[in-house]
């Protein structure tokens, strides 16, 4: 007779019997010895169960295995359905690969779902940005293009985040030289030459979000950061310098690269 895990009663009994029966397909035996054997693979309040039940109450192993069912159906998982999947949604901050994790962790317990639905709603729970518009240009034709596709978005955002940290690394270890202040400091020569064009394109969004939507792509290099003035305004940070002294918005430079992105 084959050894089984035994079963305590606190966890799904589907699983369980599902196990059990594989096994004993490979034993030509009668129903009893089904039942007679199926009470060794039980311990602890499953195995209580089994044996405070009436004599002559089994007569068959069908009805064992319903009576077990029965008896620990609450211990059973929530039936998930495509209402679940309608709740997954990609967080604020959230990278692509934790969101593609969870969607895929969710989708397989759903059965019977369909390719276009999986399609719909992952790119439904996407949050705006530069994956989102890269399919919402060339849809994928399946959900395992889809998955290709972002698979490859996942390893640009992997790269960035190392580009960022090892930049991050290197300030951090270049020395700090000590300047002598000035009577009077001069503006940041890169913040007080005149326009670079004559007109500029009106933007819908603000800067600060184009740039970080740049760096995502690679289309804009960071600048290495430069030591700030000695009486810049520490309440304004630029996100494009990675300094104080003004602020993303006001910043002529990123002005100038956005501009140039843009025709």
């Amino acid at each position: 007779m084959p050894t089984f895990d035994k079963y305590d009663g606190t966890t799904n009994p589907d699983n369980h019997m599902r196990v059990f029966m594989h096994q004993m397909m490979f034993h030509a035996v009668s129903d009893p010895i089904w039942c007679r054997v199926f009470s060794t693979s039980l311990t602890g309040e499953a195995l209580e169960w089994f044996s405070e039940l009436p004599a002559g109450s089994i007569n068959s192993f069908a009805t064992l295995k319903a009576r077990f069912s029965t008896q620990f159906a609450p211990l059973k998982p929530a039936i998930l359905t495509i209402d679940n999947l309608v709740n997954i949604r990609q967080e604020d901050g959230e990278s692509l690969r934790s969101y593609l994790d969870r969607y895929n962790r969710m989708s397989v317990k759903i059965k019977d779902l369909s390719d276009e639905i999986a399609r719909h709603h992952f790119s439904y729970g996407l949050q705006p940005g530069v994956f989102m518009d890269k399919i919402s240009r060339k849809k994928p034709k399946t959900m395992e293009e889809m998955r290709k596709r972002a698979a490859k978005f996942i390893q640009m955002e992997d790269m960035q985040e190392f580009m960022v940290k090892k930049r991050e690394k290197e300030d951090a270890a270049l020395p700090k030289p000590t300047v002598p202040r000035p009577n009077k400091v001069p503006a940041r020569p890169s913040e007080r030459k005149p326009p670079k064009f004559t007109t500029y394109t009106p933007l819908v969004v603000p800067r600060a979000r184009i740039l970080q939507e740049a760096f995502n792509t690679n289309s804009l290099p960071a600048v290495r950061k430069k030591p700030p003035s000695p009486d810049a305004d520490g309440s304004k940070h630029c996100q494009y310098h990675r300094t104080i002294g003004h602020t993303t918005e006001e910043c002529h430079t990123l002005r100038d690269k956005i501009e140039e992105l843009i025709r």
